[in-house]
């Protein structure tokens, strides 16, 4: 069996991100097969991402031609100590 899937990001000013990505299932898992596409936007502690699925089988999934949001909030700079 063998499933994989390719993703690529495009960062622009980090501000902007744009993504497109592709799953592609084994025969024997169910073959389900969908590609993604994304975008994202951060302002200082804020980010706002959304995202749209849709299949490339006749495979149907509960998921199929979804439109997805997230907010996060990250508080901190992100910088922590080694020990």
């Amino acid at each position: 069996e063998f499933t994989w899937a390719l993703g690529a990001e495009y960062r622009y000013e980090n501000s902007f991100a744009f993504r497109a990505g592709y799953f592609n299932e084994s025969e024997d898992k169910g073959a389900r097969k969908f590609f993604a596409l994304g975008a994202g936007f951060k302002y200082t502690t804020i980010n706002i991402d959304m995202s749209y699925l849709f299949s490339a089988s006749k495979i149907q999934s509960p998921l199929e031609n979804t439109l997805r949001f997230s907010l996060t909030f990250n508080f901190g700079d992100g910088e922590y100590d080694e020990y």
